[in-house]
């Protein structure tokens, strides 16, 4: 489980998450971490951007990595021309789709893995990128989810544009989520030291949500948590540019 929240304002994107990699399975235990980046960067002469991934990002064997994909798709388009941010995004994403089938078919993923936690109308999601950033100085913010089809073994992908008016968007715990940010729930004491409003600056407002889900009381509220925690790291996103705010350790 990875936690992410990110939110727009007039002055750009804030994005912030959680530093833990951790697996169920004994056989990855060696690859488990406190400090994964899950923020990465995205900058030529059209596109400054962040995208989060969360979900599967390395196979058991570690013959197929996601980040490192990504990144590979990324650096691919740096030199390639499109009309508008839809563009990029649907052709970074087609990229990594065949990426991912190409590995699937040389045997470099033998499986995908399940995630029981998730609602029954996203059974089969793999992972989960946002995109968060500007188009020639346009703001973008869509959210591209890859699915598998066991049935047919196909890899289907469904693209969804944020409203850039008065959103966080959050991935982790739903839970903790409406707890930070509702405007009509009750408080629990367990966490309520945690929120914030637009107020408080947007990286306290993203934090927050990270260091709530990242606290050891938050599994008594929702057991997802319990994969949630290590290094914070955050960034903005402006025109300008791509900034950290909280960088990760590894960087």
């Amino acid at each position: 489980m990875t936690a992410i929240s990110m939110v727009y304002s007039q002055w750009g994107f804030t994005i912030a998450a959680d530093g833990r990699c951790k697996s169920d399975d004994p056989s990855m235990t060696e690859r488990e971490t406190e400090q994964a980046q899950k923020i990465f960067p995205v900058e030529n002469d059209n596109v400054t951007l962040a995208y989060t991934l969360a979900g599967f990002a390395l196979n058991e064997d570690g013959t197929f990595d996601m980040i490192a994909e990504c990144k590979q798709q990324a650096d691919m388009l740096l030199t390639r021309r499109f009309t508008n941010g839809d563009d990029y995004i649907h052709r970074f994403c087609l990229n990594l789709k065949r990426a991912i089938i190409k590995a699937r078919r040389d045997g470099r993923i033998s499986e995908f893995p399940r995630y029981e936690e998730l609602p029954p109308e996203e059974q089969g999601r793999i992972c989960r990128l946002q995109f968060a950033g500007y188009f020639r100085g346009t703001p973008l913010w869509i959210e591209v989810k890859f699915y598998h089809e066991e049935d047919t073994d196909r890899i289907r992908l469904r693209l969804n544009h944020h409203s850039l008016i008065g959103q966080v968007i959050c991935t982790g715990s739903d839970q903790i989520a409406n707890l930070m940010y509702g405007t009509d729930v009750t408080p629990d004491p367990r966490v309520s030291n945690y929120r914030k409003s637009p107020s408080d600056g947007d990286l306290e407002y993203t934090a927050s949500f990270i260091r709530a889900c990242s606290d050891p009381v938050a599994s008594e509220i929702d057991p997802v948590c319990k994969s949630i925690g290590g290094h914070l790291h955050a960034a903005e996103v402006t025109q300008a540019g791509f900034r950290w705010l909280i960088p990760p350790k590894n960087n």
